[in-house]
Parts: C-alpha cells; structure tokens; sequence
C-alpha cells in the first residue's frame, strides 16, 4: 500500500458538513413552500369570490332582462352558490355550524357567504377571526345598498375588514 495515497471515501467529518448544508436548504425550500401555499390560497379565495360575483351579476342581468325585478329583490337572500354550474371543491355546502379550514360555505344563520382560512398567517382580520364574511347584498342604481323594491343589482359585501398577504379582499 502507497502512504502517499488517500484512502476512498467520505470522512466522517465531510459527511456531516453535507448532511448539515442538505438539512439547512430543506429548512429553507419548506419555509419558502408554506408561504408559497398561503399564496395561492389566498388567490383561490380571491378567484371564488369573483366568480360569486359574477354570477350574482349575470343573474342580475338575466332578471332585469326579463322584467322580473321581484325576483331580483329576493335574489339577496338565496344562496349564491347556487348560482354557480360547479361550486368550488372545497365548498362545505349551507350549513348551520361552522366549517374546518380551507373551506367555503353559506351560513344559514344569517345568510352570510363564509371562507374559513386554512394558512393565515398574512391574513389580518378586523375582529381577529381567522374567516372571511360576505353577505349578498341588493343596491340600487346610486350603489346603495337597499332591500325590497328598487334593487337594480346584486353583489357580495364584506363584512368586515380582511387583509391577505398586504392586499385588502373587499
């Protein structure tokens, strides 16, 4: 055997630099991948309550079209959801309790269009809940919200103030 020759293979040593470098980007790759999924769950959120709203507008439409303002006045108080042709996966459904995490659902209780939050922790809510509520709401030609007679549209309203990831949802 040549003493001027280095044996083959890791030192222990050099093992345990790799091991720890390894463990150090794993940290940071998982770190950076929650703030990744916090991200597009706030997006999905924001993308559902558009399409709510759109098919609260669209039906809107529909009704004035057809001189049915009587329909339209009721239109706030039915579950949008049901507007939809496919509501969202995570849809829990009308309920009378509250939903888990991640879910959508419409509060029976009082009406109101509920996403619960899975990933908050750049979701800031005025009353420190970890939801989000709208409710439908009728509004006249001004913008103001009425009920009964002079309903021109319908809409969903924040019931609160949200911020998600700096952006206020409204």
């Amino acid at each position: 055997m040549n003493p001027w020759r280095r044996p083959r293979g890791f030192t222990l040593i050099e093992l345990i630099v790799v091991i720890a470098v390894v463990a150090i980007l794993v940290g940071v790759g998982l770190n950076r991948l929650t703030g990744y999924q916090e991200a597009a769950e706030a997006a999905a959120a924001e993308s559902n309550l558009s399409n709510l709203r759109s098919a609260l507008h669209i039906r809107s439409a529909e009704l004035i079209g057809k001189n049915r303002w009587d329909e339209l006045a009721r239109l706030a108080a039915q579950n949008p959801f049901d507007l939809l042709e496919r509501p969202p996966a995570n849809y829990g459904g009308a309920l009378a309790e509250e939903a888990a995490g991640g879910y959508w659902y419409y509060d029976r209780r009082d009406g109101s269009v509920v996403y619960k939050v899975l990933r908050g922790e750049a979701f800031r809510a005025a009353d420190g809940r970890p939801e989000m509520r709208f409710a439908v709401v009728g509004r006249n030609t001004a913008g103001q919200a009425v009920s009964g007679g002079g309903v021109a549209y319908v809409t969903l309203q924040a019931r609160g103030d949200y911020r998600w990831l700096d952006r206020p949802i409204r």
